[in-house]
This record gives C-alpha cells, structure tokens and sequence, in this order.
C-alpha cells in the first residue's frame, strides 16, 4: 500500500500531514510512503528526515499520489481553479482521503464523482474509544496555548508581577471564557506566565438552553421521550430569542400546550408559541 503525503498549499497553512516519526511506524506496517518535497519544510522538518525515516522524497504532487492508495493532508486537497494545482484531480480512484476536509454537502458530491473515499477527521465522533484520533482536541490545546501567547503579545505589558526599584507592576489578570480543552490550555499557560487567571464555563449555559427546551418539548404533562438533539435545542432557543438561563415559569407557562405528535411536531408547537409571545413576556423569562 503506497500512502501519499503532500504538502499543504493553502494560505497560512504550515503543518504537515506526517512526521518522520509517523512515516517510520507506516514503514515498519509495511506501507511505502511518498513525500512530495517541501513538505515539512513550514513545520521545521528537512526533506532528509523523510529519506533517513524511509520515506520517498518526490518532487511534485503528480509524482507522490502516483498509484497511492492512502493521501494524507492536513486540509482539504485543492480543487480546479483553487490554486496552482488541482490536486484533487491527480488523486487516484478508489484512493483514501483523510484530513481536516471541512467537508459540506458539496465537497461529498466532488470526492464521490471523483470517486475517492474521504475521511473527514473532524467528524469523528469524540468518544472514548476515539480519543486517540480526535484532531479537534489535539488543535484545541495548541490553540488554547497559542491564544495566551498572542495575547500576551498583544497585551504589550509583562504578564507576572514585577518588583523593582521604580516601583512595582501588578500581574496581569487574564479572563477565560470556557474551560474545555483549549481552554484548560490556556488557563496553565498564562499561569505558567505568571498571569492571575480567572475562568468561566460557558457549556453549563448551553446544557440550561437544551434541558429548558427540552422541558418546553415535553410540557404536555406527561412523560414522553423526545428525540432531539442538543444543537437543535439550543438552535431553536436561540432563533425564538429565548434567554439563556430560563426560568421555571417558562415550564409552567408551557404546561397550557396541548402538544399531540411527533417530537418535530412539538418543536413546531413551541416553536410558534415561543414566537408568539411579545418582548415584554419574553422579558419575564429572564433569570
């Protein structure tokens, strides 16, 4: 099995799909791997270091998907009149994509005609089992670290207390909003720095959105199970301006709902009777 690794040709990309470490463990799989030259060269890695790990270093894309049943990439491969070169066309049928593809309904239609099976990372499902493939949650700690240090740049201040002669500088009071994994990431690094961290979790006011609406679904006053889905929760919330935190009236208020039917079907209730109301009785609503 031949895997392609290429480099990354779209704006203020600078990773790169496969390291030396990475082509050394699909080596010993058995796998021969090509490297299109210049691909680690963003990330600081020499086109030797592919060569000693027992890569092929090749010179153009054309030559590194040449007969490639595997193509690694960072992003999505280029399309016609993307850029340079459509590397999307000089993709193999019956090839393996996998990627960050940012991929859409339109992208799916393009892969398929062109008949390359595509793996879209970014839509794994982010689960247990899946921890070790999860690139959202790779990306997000480097981008919670990242964050702090542009900010810090920004910020054009020392971030810990200095003490001097001239007098002495507070440290910086930085403000964290969400404590996943970015931004745990970037809670230590601007403690690291020497900043006074404070943080909020924002996901506590998302869960209130989708439990209330939830509510809201099953206020006929009998326990029914409603398949709805978190974003379509909070979706409808938010495009019937329903605050954040709810109060408790708006479930008793609901109660008054004689919903019948599918769960869409009392989305579609609630939704009409949350629009319904006026800004001040939406007012009340709020805690």
């Amino acid at each position: 099995m031949k895997v392609a690794v290429l480099r990354e040709r779209r704006a203020g990309e600078t990773r790169v799909a496969a390291t030396p470490e990475t082509v050394k463990k699909l080596a010993g799989m058995g796998c021969a791997v090509a490297v299109e030259a210049g691909a680690g060269l963003a990330s600081g890695i020499p086109d030797a270091a592919y060569a000693e790990a027992g890569a092929e270093v090749v010179a153009d894309p054309a030559a590194a998907l040449s007969g490639a049943g595997i193509v690694l990439k960072v992003r999505s491969p280029l399309a016609a009149g993307e850029g340079e070169v459509d590397e999307l066309a000089l993709i193999p049928r019956g090839a393996l994509l996998i990627g960050i593809l940012g991929a859409d309904e339109a992208a799916a239609r393009a892969y398929a005609e062109r008949g390359v099976d595509a793996a879209a990372m970014e839509l794994l499902p982010r689960i247990t089992r899946a921890q070790s493939m999860d690139v959202l949650s790779s990306q997000a700690n480097l981008a919670g670290y990242r964050a702090v240090i542009e900010a810090a740049e920004a910020f054009g201040r020392a971030f810990p207390m200095m003490m001097t002669a001239a007098g002495t500088v507070p440290a910086a009071k930085v403000f964290v909003m969400g404590v996943g994994v970015a931004g745990l990431q970037a809670i230590a690094t601007a403690r690291r720095l020497g900043g006074r961290v404070t943080a909020v979790e924002v996901t506590s006011l998302i869960e209130n959105t989708f439990h209330a609406t939830i509510q809201l679904m099953t206020a006929a006053g009998e326990a029914r199970q409603v398949d709805a889905r978190p974003s379509d929760a909070i979706a409808l919330a938010l495009r019937c301006e329903v605050p954040i935190r709810v109060a408790e009236s708006v479930f008793r208020d609901a109660h008054a709902l004689d919903m019948r039917g599918s769960g869409e079907d009392q989305e579609k209730q609630i939704q009409e009777w949350l629009e319904s109301l006026t800004p001040e009785q939406l007012g009340k609503y709020k805690m």
